[in-house]
């Protein structure tokens, strides 16, 4: 999370709207009730979206130098 308290009130927003397919979920898992299964999944979702949101913000992706030559074989 960010220290900026904007930030930290744009992702609080954020988490507020959590879309969860329950018609897949709720099929596989039966047993479990419709409303403990929205809760753990709305639990799951924030958690992953903040953890690969912070993630990102801290790294640059870098390929370098890509070099694509045919196979020595001559297929490829």
């Amino acid at each position: 999370m960010s220290d900026h308290p904007r930030e930290a009130q744009r992702h609080l927003e954020e988490l507020e709207e959590l879309n969860i397919c329950d018609d897949i979920w709720l099929d596989t898992l039966a047993l479990i009730g419709r409303v403990e299964v929205g809760t753990k999944f709305a639990l799951i979702s924030a958690r992953f979206d903040a953890i690969v949101a912070i993630h990102l913000r801290h790294r640059k992706w870098m390929l370098g130098t890509l070099y694509i030559q045919r196979a020595r074989s001559g297929t490829g």
